[in-house]
């Protein structure tokens, strides 16, 4: 498979991150813990996202060592973004997750 199809899927994957985190952003407005107003949409992108960008940036990874081909900057550039997209992704889960923490709401059952 050619590697542009990764780099390009995986750019694509983090612009929809992005894309997410700024209507979560945008549709928090003046909600008391700054996520409840936000769309149940814009939660699913931002979740499924990150991973899907992490599983092909292992992928375009394992694509250039197998063929043994150096990265190009477009390569290196997606890999950024997906990286970038995976921990801006991480941090907004666990300020979410510490935000419910506070308000008393438990993932874990006791």
């Amino acid at each position: 498979m050619k590697t542009a199809l990764f780099s390009i899927g995986l750019l694509i994957c983090s612009i929809f991150c992005f894309v997410g985190l700024y209507f979560v952003i945008v549709n928090s407005g003046n909600s008391c813990d700054g996520w409840s107003k936000t769309p149940l949409l814009w939660f699913q992108i931002i979740n499924i996202s990150p991973i899907f960008c992490s599983i092909i940036g292992v992928a375009l990874w394992y694509d250039h060592k197998r063929t043994g081909n150096r990265l190009t900057w477009m390569d290196q550039g997606a890999l950024s973004a997906g990286f970038l997209a995976l921990i801006v992704g991480g941090l907004f889960l666990a300020m979410i997750m510490s935000s419910m923490g506070q308000m008393g709401i438990s993932l874990i059952a006791q």
